[in-house]
């Protein structure tokens, strides 16, 4: 990057759903990160969620062990409080329409 350049990650998911009764729902999760000149958009969201986990685990407010994946509540909602604190924030919107006939 040259001076006053800085990095920025975009994520954007939508997840379509229709219920058995045939209602559609639309789920959206939006995350924007800015880097700047104190930290990079990816030491945000790698480097800082990495070091908030080590934390946790040396708190004993993780008591799994191994490799995991980020479906446990107890472990990835610590961690999002976490990173809301840092300015790392995702926008999650829900969207119901009528029924399919």
């Amino acid at each position: 990057y040259g001076k006053h350049e800085y990095d920025m990650i975009i994520l954007h998911h939508i997840f379509g759903i229709e219920w058995p009764n045939g209602q559609l729902q639309t789920k959206t999760s939006t995350l924007v990160v800015h880097g700047g000149e104190k930290m990079t958009a990816m030491a945000k969201t790698v480097a800082i969620p990495a070091a908030i986990a080590a934390e946790l685990i040396l708190e004993g407010k993780i008591k799994s062990a191994g490799v995991m994946g980020p479906l446990d509540a107890s472990i990835y909602t610590p961690i999002l409080k976490a990173l809301k604190s840092e300015g790392v924030i995702f926008v999650e919107r829900d969207q119901r329409s009528q029924k399919v006939y």
